[in-house]
């Protein structure tokens, strides 16, 4: 099957449904509306560490692009357990203080 003409064939269905308002929602009218729906959960997670990260790395293509950080996969494949480590103990900072460093808020999204 051709690939573009199944993506035409998608887009045409969806759009419809995506796009059935063609302005962005408003966030309060909807909370207003369905705030006494919504609840909130805790997340259980655990402590990510040098080793999660270097299995993640692992599956990685090393050739490609850098991101907004200026790292290629493939250096950050080299990196001693324990750099990787501290990398990790920085995330879980940012987890339990709930903010970002605005370096960490940036995202090349390619297409």
């Amino acid at each position: 099957a051709d690939r573009t003409e199944m993506d035409t064939v998608m887009r045409e269905a969806w759009d419809g449904v995506c796009n059935a308002h063609k302005v962005e929602p408003d966030y309060l009218r909807f909370k207003n509306r369905y705030g006494q729906f919504i609840t909130k959960h805790r997340m259980k997670k655990q402590p990510l560490t040098g080793l999660c990260l270097q299995k993640v790395l692992k599956n990685k293509k090393a050739k490609g692009a850098c991101g907004v950080d200026g790292w290629r996969v493939a250096e950050l494949k080299r990196l001693p357990m324990s750099l990787l480590d501290g990398l990790a103990a920085l995330f879980n900072l940012v987890e339990e203080i709930g903010r970002r460093p605005k370096a960490l808020c940036t995202a090349l999204v390619s297409r």
